[in-house]
């Protein structure tokens, strides 16, 4: 069995962004998926993979919770050389996140907590906690959001959030180059997913968005996972501590 060379592991891989981003980097590269609590998600994305005629792995992974941290790197130390033969991994996505709407005067501190300990503080710790199993001139690609841009009502801490990963990417670019290892933030615009719920957008919304969008129409996941392959690639070799953003041109 002939095997891909790059191993990539995707962090809340079994919905949305994260699950097309696996389904279309396994075309290319070894796929580790991550998923909290729906295993049966991920088994689906597996299954479809694996039809495809790719290889891809799923662990459960809670990125707020710092102290699963050691034994989940030891699994997957173990899931690499016993499936693929292999020590260490290439890329990693920082996808995993919660969608959270509250005005700033309406939310509370568990509320906040939540969204720094999935947004900023876990992929941090995740991404310190993986850093010896990454390979020189490998690279980490941080999804933030076209919020940090452009403002909604109701998403402003979730959106502060994110813009503290989009300066913590430039951090990591820093640090991390001493292993030639590339960081990048891609910022999606408004997407149509499950999370928070958005894959019910009704036709009016849906209406008003394609309007501000340059290119006419709302974003689909496909549109992102493309991007997120394209800046793993060789082709993107010689950009590092940027934020990418793929919104079609919203509110532009």
């Amino acid at each position: 069995m002939a095997l891909k060379e790059k191993v990539v592991l995707i962090t809340g891989g079994s919905r949305g962004i994260g699950r097309e981003t696996a389904l279309t980097l396994s075309k290319n590269k070894l796929v580790v998926i991550t998923y909290n609590e729906n295993k049966e998600a991920a088994d689906n994305v597996l299954s479809l993979i694996k039809k495809s005629g790719g290889h891809a792995v799923s662990i459960q992974l809670n990125v707020s919770d710092l102290k699963t941290f050691p034994n989940f790197v030891e699994k997957l130390s173990t899931i690499l050389q016993e499936e693929w033969g292999k020590t260490k991994i290439d890329y990693i996505v920082n996808n995993a996140g919660i969608g959270l709407s509250a005005s700033l005067s309406d939310i509370n501190e568990d509320q906040f907590d939540k969204l720094v300990s999935v947004h900023l503080k876990g992929p941090l710790f995740f991404t310190q906690s993986m850093l010896p199993l990454i390979n020189v001139g490998g690279a980490i690609i941080n999804i933030s959001s076209g919020l940090t841009r452009f403002t909604t009502p109701g998403m402003g801490v979730y959106a502060s959030v994110k813009g503290a990963l989009e300066i913590l990417t430039r951090y990591m670019a820093q640090e991390f180059s001493a292993k030639k290892i590339r960081v990048n933030a891609i910022a999606p615009g408004i997407v149509r997913t499950e999370f928070g719920g958005s894959n019910q957008i009704d036709k009016n919304f849906d209406e008003f968005i394609s309007q501000q969008t340059l290119l006419g129409r709302l974003g689909e996941p496909k549109d992102i996972a493309t991007v997120i392959d394209s800046v793993l690639e060789d082709n993107f070799s010689w950009v590092t501590g940027q934020r990418i953003e793929a919104s079609g041109g919203l509110f532009i």
